[in-house]
């Protein structure tokens, strides 16, 4: 997912080499899109170990409830951040365009790492065996 968000920028004047290279960018990132869900089962199964209770319900509405509101503040931030660069529409602006370039190569690969990082952290097995 990384590599492919670093030849973005890169790529910028070959337009079908960057359409390909964006293509499998989101195919990857769709694949880990997936391991919340994985995680999200693991969680209702590791409260029933804890709690004795099943709680999918509650699990599955909090992650939407999230997702809903992650989806809310990012199209906000993204167009407060297209205003402060002094986006125009059909207006052309290389300096637009560089931003732009950044927020379709820089925040992916900004969101990867940190979901790295966090997950290095994220060890379900000693979880479990301190509950039983």
């Amino acid at each position: 997912t990384i590599a492919c968000f670093l030849l973005i920028p890169l790529l910028g004047q070959y337009k079908v080499a960057t359409v390909v290279v964006l293509y499998f960018a989101m195919l990857s990132n769709g694949i880990q899109a997936t391991a919340i869900f994985t995680m999200l089962a693991e969680a209702v199964e590791w409260e029933a170990e804890r709690s004795g209770m099943r709680q999918e319900g509650l699990l599955s509405s909090s992650a939407s409830l999230a997702q809903k509101v992650g989806f809310a503040l990012g199209s906000s931030l993204l167009a407060y951040l297209l205003a402060f660069v002094g986006y125009k529409p059909g207006v052309v602006d290389p300096h637009v365009g560089q931003v732009l370039l950044w927020l379709v190569a820089g925040v992916p690969i900004f969101v990867a790492l940190s979901q790295m990082l966090i997950l290095r952290w994220y060890d379900r097995e000693d979880r479990l065996a301190a509950v039983r």
